[in-house]
């Protein structure tokens, strides 16, 4: 009696442990979207509207600009996005609007973006020049437009503030625009792309 009194024991608490390990397997399963460098539908990430900070009604505007955009983005996470490009704009000190219009055409909003050429992100950052301007996660909405933004706002400076020859910089590279200058027709259409969306910006 008493052996199987033992027996059972042990079968029971293997049973335990098993059952066990299977929930904490279960728990720490990477589920579809989660975990995931560009996966912007987080808890750290999402805006919460609070009662004493209400949402301006031009970061709502933005929002509804992206989200009409691109409409596979979620309410959420196009407030993020819109969020974001209203800070770092503020902070690298160029118009919000170019910033939207200039992401609108880079990544049409995806934070997941990349191009076949290997560029990432919203602002579609090339691995080196991520790696020049400290980007560590280029899928980051925050890390990439910081990136992307402070590129621009060098290129603004090492031209004057001549917005054409900045977009023109951002595209083909500063070097190639030094070399070429900007009369070549994608560079061209690409200006002018970023300027028919830059006029519909709220």
């Amino acid at each position: 009696m008493k052996k199987l009194f033992f027996t059972y024991t042990i079968f029971a608490l293997i049973c335990l442990l098993t059952s066990g390990c299977a929930a904490s397997m279960k728990s720490n399963k990477v589920g579809i979207g989660q975990n995931l460098p560009c996966n912007i539908n987080n808890n750290q990430n999402k805006i919460v509207q609070q009662s004493n900070k209400p949402i301006s009604p031009q970061l709502g505007d933005l929002a509804n600009f992206i989200n009409t955009y691109n409409k596979m983005l979620s309410n959420n996470d196009a407030m993020l996005i819109a969020d974001v490009i209203m800070r770092v704009s503020n902070y690298h000190r160029v118009d919000y609007r170019v910033v939207t219009a200039l992401v609108a055409i880079e990544s049409g909003f995806n934070p997941c973006a990349k191009s076949p050429s290997g560029a990432m992100g919203l602002g579609q950052l090339m691995p080196t020049t991520a790696r020049g301007l400290n980007v560590n996660n280029p899928f980051d909405p925050n890390d990439n437009l910081n990136g992307a933004v402070k590129l621009l706002r060098s290129h603004l400076e090492s031209y004057q503030g001549d917005i054409n020859f900045a977009l023109a910089a951002y595209k083909m590279g500063s070097g190639t625009v030094s070399r070429r200058g900007i009369n070549q027709s994608t560079t061209i259409g690409y200006i002018k792309k970023i300027r028919s969306i830059y006029d519909r910006v709220p």
